[in-house]
Parts: C-alpha cells; structure tokens; sequence
C-alpha cells in the first residue's frame, strides 16, 4: 500500500472521531472511552484499532495510540469520491444539488 486507505467504515470512522478528539492515548484510555461512548467492548474496540492500523491510518506505537490522518484528508477523500461517482467529477452540480434541496446559496 503506497498510503492510507481513506475508505472507512462507519464504525471505523466512529473510533477516528473519539480518536481526534483525545489523540494521543493509550490503549487502556480508548478501550474505556469507546465503552463509555459507543458501548463497545475491549475485543471490539481492539479489533477496529487493529484494522486502521492495517490501512495506515493510525498507530500504536508502545500502547499509545495516534491517527496519522487528520479529519480534513479523510474528509476530502469522502467529498472527492463523493463528487466522482455521483456528479460526474462536477463540483457544480453538487452545489446545484445541495442548492435545490437544502436551499443553500452562495
């Protein structure tokens, strides 16, 4: 793999959210805010952990855990695939979308 994989789950992307928030923290520190936030367990927690690791988005660096992405590049991969496969590769027609049914202007 030449970088990260944005292409996230929604779970996954849940655990980068807490991660942002609270980077850097150790493992312990995660396990008990993704139970007390998401009610997850420690199995589940540690097999998100791993899988972002696996993508090159975060790591765990002697149990303490870090992104290596920042919210806005997995942001702009979501809107660039976004604009892609929906709108032709036109950011216009995205504003023209959002335009017509959000009612918002320029």
């Amino acid at each position: 793999m030449f970088g990260p994989d944005f292409n996230l789950s929604k779970r996954e992307y849940q655990l980068c959210k807490i991660l942002w928030k609270n980077q850097p923290i150790s493992t312990g520190a995660l396990i008990a805010l993704c139970r007390e936030q998401i009610q997850w367990n420690k199995s589940t927690t540690l097999t998100y952990v791993r899988r972002l690791i696996q993508k090159g988005v975060l790591e765990n660096k002697e149990s303490t855990i870090r992104l290596l992405v920042s919210k806005e590049s997995i942001d702009q991969y979501y809107i660039d695939s976004l604009i892609e496969s929906t709108f032709h590769g036109s950011a216009s027609e995205l504003v023209a979308f959002l335009e017509k049914h959000y009612g918002m202007k320029n």
